[in-house]
């Protein structure tokens, strides 16, 4: 069973952030509302449906409707896809626990609300992530909460023979990002196993362990950079340094035996197809490396720093999000995570 609640922002300061938004999509009548879907064991007594209502929404801020429906003709709602893992789910599910509610799974949507006729074409260009977002302007229709995907089959190729553009075709396919050189290993391998094809899941992890993420590849591109940096630190022979290049976080001296851990990291993707995921990614790795760092750290401060293009630009490449979106998942990120 799906119960869905609406929480509205009440007129006053708090809503701020919404005309700016509203100025920024040029919609002046713009609302927004946060939807929130949950998929529980049984019905719920009224006496549940008003602890949630008190539980998810600031009664000086916000009101919150129990089952109202989006404003037909004028509405826009914005939801990840159904394979996609909600990131706030987990929340809703032990926020159940604690209240005793038996919520199995969440969901959490932006519903959009103009008379203008833009809207739909405001917010898609602008506020919505095609790569792991659903875009609907009727009321969705779940039959569960929880993710799932479907079954494919098993695609292959016999790579043996293959030209250069032949190869680069299969390893540019299916959003794979696979150059000629490894192209080349894994034509290698072919032969050498004597595997009548290569499948998409190979391709797929030897993608993913080539990747720049996992492997460091631009680093090594450029003579192996990071085992430079670290001989340029033994070099210095700086007294202040105690560790640089060689713990998880490099560590300088402060006073009194304290030291400071330092961290930085760079992290294009997947911040480039979902700025809000690769911005998680990136500051948790960076605080996980503080906090594991001699015989662990504790984290005191964060600061993010991400490059876009004027937020009016368009997105650089069909199907990604454009640098507005991009800025607006990274600090909306920074906010939840940093």
């Amino acid at each position: 069973m799906i119960y869905k609640l609406t929480v509205h922002t009440r007129p006053g300061p708090q809503r701020l952030a919404i005309e700016q938004l509203a100025a920024e999509l040029g919609l002046p009548d713009l609302d927004l509302r946060r939807t929130i879907y949950l998929e529980v064991d049984r019905a719920l007594t009224e006496a549940e449906l008003e602890t949630l209502r008190r539980e998810l929404g600031n009664p000086l801020t916000e009101r919150v409707c129990v089952g109202e429906p989006m404003p037909p003709g004028r509405s826009v709602q914005v939801a990840y896809q159904v394979s996609v893992v909600d990131n706030e789910s987990d929340s809703l599910v032990h926020m159940g626990a604690l209240l005793g509610i038996p919520i199995r799974a969440g969901k959490v949507a932006t519903t959009y609300v103009s008379e203008d006729p833009r809207l739909r074409e405001r917010v898609a260009a602008r506020r919505f992530n095609p790569s792991i977002e659903a875009l609907f302007t009727e009321e969705p229709t779940y039959e569960t909460l929880s993710p799932r995907g479907e079954h494919t089959p098993v695609a292959g190729w016999d790579l043996r023979g293959l030209d250069d553009a032949a190869l680069l075709a299969i390893g540019r396919g299916g959003g794979r990002n696979l150059d000629l050189p490894r192209l080349r290993q894994i034509q290698h391998i072919q032969l050498e196993t004597g595997q009548e094809q290569v499948t998409d899941v190979l391709l797929e992890a030897l993608d993913a362990r080539w990747s720049d993420h996992c492997s460091h590849t631009t680093w090594r591109s450029l003579g192996h950079l990071l085992r430079v940096m670290r001989r340029a630190a033994a070099a210095t022979e700086n007294p202040n340094i105690l560790s640089m290049f060689e713990d998880n976080a490099g560590v300088w001296d402060f006073y009194d035996g304290w030291g400071i851990a330092i961290k930085a990291e760079t992290h294009n993707g997947p911040s480039a197809i979902s700025a809000y995921f690769g911005q998680l990614t990136k500051l948790g790795g960076v605080l996980r490396d503080i906090l594991g760092t001699g015989l662990g750290a504790d984290p005191i401060g964060s600061f993010e720093y991400t490059a876009t293009g004027p937020p009016e630009a368009p997105p650089a490449r069909a199907a990604l999000p454009g640098p507005g979106r991009v800025a607006a998942e990274t600090i909306r990120a920074i906010k939840e995570y940093g």
